[in-house]
């Protein structure tokens, strides 16, 4: 997590693995950058999703209703 508005999700321990579970705090989470780029993740109530997670993917995800100014 970076504060409270944006989430990083890299695989950086097991590198032969085709996807991994990453752990979403709550709220509706949406993607900057990554291979979902503008999808979003409605209401995580402190789940995991299970993502892709190849050796050259990683995620960026922006809690919604905050302004990061890039």
């Amino acid at each position: 997590m970076l504060g409270s508005a944006l989430k990083v999700s890299v695989n950086a321990k097991n590198l032969t693995q085709e996807s991994t579970d990453f752990y979403f705090p709550t709220g509706t989470w949406c993607s900057l950058f990554g291979p979902t780029l503008g999808q979003c993740i409605p209401n995580t109530f402190g789940q995991t999703v299970t993502m892709s997670s190849k050796l050259n993917e990683y995620y960026v995800h922006m809690r919604e209703g905050t302004v990061v100014p890039l």
